[in-house]
Parts: structure tokens; sequence; C-alpha cells
């Protein structure tokens, strides 16, 4: 799963064969991907790349088609289109990885967010079919951290659309998940023994809906994380134990230099029947290169851990959210997207007739893309192997005579219009001996 950016069928019987590779399920080699188109200009860059050869075998064609066309829209943010197309139908599953520090979060319908310790990235997904989309974590690599999923039935044929905002993020914290409320993302329970001693309880905890309880004995590790000698740290959590008559339940900082662990800090060993606060104050020993806390228990009982925090005591940055953009299917993600960042918004339009973006504009175009910001006058416009483009039945980007090219214009603060043009979008091709064009624009 972390290796693919598109599994087809997953299921339970997939989840758990831990044959790899699976031909029919996912990439089989390692080679025969290739780039087939790109453009770099000063407002937007596009790459197509086309991986259907490394998901078929000398006996299996998987794939006709897999081509994942991305668009970066500068400065802010990334469209990428997935066209699949198969012999047989199948359900395609876009992947996502979102790292072991990192949480993923439901915002709304198929609107996620994927929070890291200093970054995060703003998802959506649509596409010509319906979608579901989801987050989870592999059974047995719960450390490497969860994925996200946008899917479909099983079909012959299909787009997704994925548009993807990064940001930066940070809430001051070296851990994520404090509380347990996206399960054991983010924490290593004891090797071989993630139930029954380790569950994610729903019923005894101290804040939020879950807390982290350890049945006898075990721990939950955070992440190491990079920690410079003499950095003071400062970390604490929450304990509540039952039924315990021997042993009990404490907080731990582990300091490891190149090879393991060289030093162990811990609090006093406790077995509260109410929450309990812990917490350590040290200064990082010499030799240090990375530190991480362990919540650990073992007794006859039952110990919870909640609210566990690990910081830098001297204070880390705490970098308030980017605003999210707000993204609207165009006729339902058959035709593309319109994103809005901040005020601007931006269209991209699949290939196809007119099309009305938004509440009152019409584009038509046609080549295989166009890009459109649709401020009045607009900043800049995108037509993509096309010979026409047109807002509002306003000719925006004429090429004569009608031999497709790209270009894209973009407007200056002082009104100038910049024009870049291309005849191909093939790597390596040399321009079209004796071509000439003219690229007309208007709008505004």
């Amino acid at each position: 799963m972390g290796h693919a950016t598109m599994v087809m069928d997953i299921d339970d019987g997939f989840m758990l064969d831990e044959a790899f590779p699976t031909p029919g399920h996912e990439q089989v080699k390692r080679t025969g991907g290739r780039i087939e188109r790109f453009l770099s200009s000063d407002v937007l860059d596009y790459v197509r790349g086309q991986a259907a050869p490394a998901y078929n075998t000398d006996e299996m064609t998987v794939l006709n088609d897999f081509s994942r066309t991305i668009f970066y829209l500068k400065p802010h943010v990334f469209v990428m289109v997935d066209d699949i197309r198969a012999p047989e139908p199948h359900s395609y599953n876009v992947l996502l990885q979102a790292g072991p520090q990192s949480v993923c979060k439901q915002v709304e319908g198929n609107g996620w967010t994927i929070e890291g310790g200093k970054s995060q990235l703003h998802c959506w997904f649509t596409g010509s079919q319906p979608l579901e989309t989801g987050a989870q974590a592999y059974p047995g690599a719960e450390s490497y951290g969860e994925f996200l999923r946008a899917y479909t039935q099983r079909l012959p044929e299909a787009r997704i659309i994925s548009v993807l905002q990064p940001a930066a993020f940070g809430t001051g914290s070296l851990v994520r998940n404090t509380g347990f409320e996206s399960g054991m993302q983010g924490w290593t329970p004891r090797a071989n023994e993630d139930l029954p001693n380790h569950v994610i309880d729903a019923e005894v905890k101290r804040s939020g809906e879950f807390s982290g309880r350890i049945d006898h004995s075990g721990y939950y590790y955070s992440p190491k994380v990079k920690v410079d000698p003499g950095t003071e740290l400062h970390t604490e959590a929450w304990l509540r134990t039952a039924n315990t008559t021997t042993g009990g339940g404490y907080l731990a900082i582990h300091f490891f230099g190149p090879d393991k662990c060289f030093k162990t800090i811990t609090t006093e060993r406790g077995t509260p029947e109410d929450w309990t606060h812990l917490q350590l104050d040290t200064v990082a020993p010499e030799g240090t290169q990375t530190a991480c806390i362990g919540l650990y228990y073992s007794g006859d009982g039952s110990g919870w851990f909640d609210d566990a925090t690990f910081e830098i005591a001297s204070g880390m940055e705490v970098v308030e959210p980017t605003p999210r953009a707000t993204v609207e299917p165009i006729e339902g993600g058959a035709r593309g997207v319109l994103v809005d960042v901040d005020g601007e918004r931006v269209a991209l339009v699949t290939a196809g007739g007119p099309v009305v973006v938004g509440e009152n504009h019409v584009v038509e175009h046609d080549g295989e893309f166009a890009v459109v910001s649709l401020g009045d006058p607009w900043r800049y416009v995108y037509l993509q192997e096309g010979t026409r483009l047109s807002i509002n039945g306003q000719p925006t980007l004429s090429i004569t005579p009608g031999a497709p090219l790209t270009a894209v214009a973009r407007r200056d603060a002082d009104g100038q219009i910049r024009l870049h043009a291309q005849d191909s979008l093939i790597p390596h091709t040399e321009p079209l001996a004796d071509a000439e064009a003219r690229v007309t624009v208007g709008g505004g």
C-alpha cells in the first residue's frame, strides 16, 4: 500500500495477504512508467505521466491506461487528474500516504485534512463517477501511518480528481494524536501485542472520545523526533488504573544516539484510581540525536493514558493554519473543479462543450484542458492543445491558423499581457519546422 499511487479492488483478503506484488491489484514493476507531457510557466506548471505498463505483466493486461495529470496552480494549489481504463471492471483506489506523525481528519464529505507536526495538506476528491473516501492504516503496520483512499465502485474506467492545498502548520507539540482520538495513529504498541493488551477505549477517557488502555502489561511509544543535546524538554500525560495490586503505570522519556537508546528517565510508578497528572521536565543529554516518550503499564489490572504531550520547554513556534480553500465540482466533477483560495477563483475545465462554472460564468474551449482565473479582469488563462477559449461568449484565446497549440497568458499588475506558447508538450520534441501561428488574447 505504501509503494503504489493507485490500487485496485481492496478487500479484506487483499489487505491480509502479505504476498507482494499481487498482479491485478497493484503495481508489479518498478519501471515502465513515463512522462508524456510537461509545461512550466510563471502561473502554472503541468505534467502528465503514464503508469499502466507498471501494472501489467507479460501474461496479463490489467490496465489499458493510467494517466496522471498534475496542474500546479501557483502558488497555492495542485490539481491531480487520474484517468484509468481497464479491460475488466475494477474498484480504483487513489492513495495518499500521510506518514507516521500525521493525522487524517475528515472535514466534510470528501474533504479531508492531513495534519503533520509542521505542515498540513487540505484534500478534496471528486470525479466523473460517485466516489467514497476514507482513512485507514495497514494491519500490522500502523506505526507507518495512515493513508487516504478515494475509491470508486467496480467500473471499466474512471476519472478521479484530487485537489491538494499544502500549508504551513504547527501546534507546538512534538507528537500528534495526543489523546488517542485517531486510534493508535502515531503510537507504537508493544510488538505483536496490539490486541488484546492494547485497546482504544471509548468508555473510560479524561477528555475527547477515547483513551489508550493497556491490560496487564505493555506500552505506547511515540515516534522518535529529532532533538539536539541541551534542549529543554517537557512531557506530561494523565494516568488512571483499575484492579492493580502490583506494578502500575508511569511516563518515560527515551534518548537515542546513532544506534540505540542510551538514557531513560521516568516518573514514579503509580496506581491511581482517578485521573492523575504525570510530568517530566529535563534537558536532552550530550549525544542525543532523537527522543520519544513512552506510556507504560504492568500489573494485574488495567491502565489508561490520555492527553499526552511532548514539547520543547522553551516553546515551539505555533503556526496558524492557512485559510482552507473551497472546492466546487463542475457538473458533479465530470468537467473539472472550481477552486477559491483567499478570494481568487480558478477553474480547471476538462474537454467537452460549453459548461457553467460557478454561478454565472460559461467557459468553452476545444482543447484537452483549460484553466481560467475568474477575476474581473482575469489574471491568467491557459489552453492546452487547442485553438480557442472563450469566457461568457467572449473570445479569450484564439489561435490561427487552426493547428492546436498550448498557450498561457498572464496579466501583470500594470495590465500588460505576457504570453507563453508551445507547439508540443512532448519531452524532447523538436519545434515544428517553419510553423507560424498567431495567438490573439482578448476578454477583460
